[in-house]
């Protein structure tokens, strides 16, 4: 059974680059079969990003866009409203502002990591204090590592 933040981890993870397209994020994540990276720029670990913040950061964006489509419909009047092209409108405008964001426009700081040194304990009350998914794993501040919650999990079933 692992002890330590370094008998756990996943060694030399894959990183994103904050100028990274969503595009370039989206297919990393297909290829790697991920939900989320450490941003590492010029070696050093600058945040995290995820599928979950590329989700939010649209979703707050349909909302906006939906805000602006309802206060439309309010004072031009439905019957003037083709809804079908509000909804091709909004998904055009979505998709082109979608376009326009690197990797450091979603990413968050990264505000939880782990010393490899680190009992496994202490990493797992780190995941379910802060609700997080992953977490990247340091050795005298260099990136050497990331222990997801999967692999909390995967250790508790046991070999499979």
């Amino acid at each position: 059974m692992p002890h330590t933040a370094a008998d756990l981890m996943q060694p030399q993870p894959s990183v994103a680059s904050p100028t990274w397209s969503v595009a370039e994020l989206e297919r990393a994540f297909f290829a790697e079969q991920c939900s989320g990276f450490p941003v590492v720029n010029q070696g050093e670990l600058v945040g995290v990003v995820s599928r979950s913040d590329v989700l939010r950061r649209m979703a707050v964006d349909r909302s906006r866009e939906g805000e602006l489509s309802d206060f439309f419909r309010e004072y031009v009047g439905p019957q003037l409203v083709d809804e079908a092209e509000i909804h091709r409108e909004e998904t055009r405008a979505l998709a082109e502002h979608l376009a326009g964001w690197t990797v450091a426009d979603l990413m968050s700081p990264p505000t939880y990591v782990v010393e490899d040194t680190a009992p496994i304990g202490e990493v797992a009350a780190l995941l379910v204090q802060h609700h997080i998914h992953r977490v990247p794993v340091v050795s005298r501040g260099a990136l050497v590592g990331i222990i997801s919650s999967l692999d909390l999990v995967a250790t508790l079933a046991g070999p499979s």
